[in-house]
């Protein structure tokens, strides 16, 4: 596993466990915290088995409609879906910054996005 993919999946996970600190400090919704914290260190998981070919080996088909239902459910957060309607209050930001800060986080996500349907595409293959 070159280096770079271990440097961004330690920043990837402390940026999950930030917003686990953040969203526990809003008092968000208990499933919303759960599918974040939850999502952020299976998509995690999945960019080392793409690297890792021990790991690749054993992955199975199981993870494909996870990884289906986590892109999908993200392209709705980030696209349709309203944050205060799901119980996730951000802080007194216009619409415009609150677009921005989705941009930003799905910039900072999308290696673990590729590396996770590489995976998939990958074990489907097989």
């Amino acid at each position: 596993m070159p280096l770079w993919v271990k440097i961004y999946v330690v920043s990837y996970l402390l940026f999950v466990v930030s917003n686990l600190g953040y969203l526990l400090y809003m008092r968000g919704k208990l499933w919303m915290t759960l599918y974040d914290f939850g999502s952020g260190v299976y998509l995690a998981f999945l960019m080392v088995g793409y690297w890792n070919v021990k790991l690749k080996a054993i992955l199975g088909p199981v993870h494909i409609p996870f990884f289906i239902a986590i892109l999908a459910f993200e392209f709705y957060l980030t696209t349709w879906g309203k944050l205060d309607e799901i119980g996730v209050e951000m802080p007194d930001i216009s619409e415009k910054e609150a677009d921005i800060a989705k941009v930003i986080s799905l910039l900072f996500s999308a290696p673990v996005y590729v590396c996770g349907g590489l995976l998939c595409l990958d074990i489907a293959m097989r």
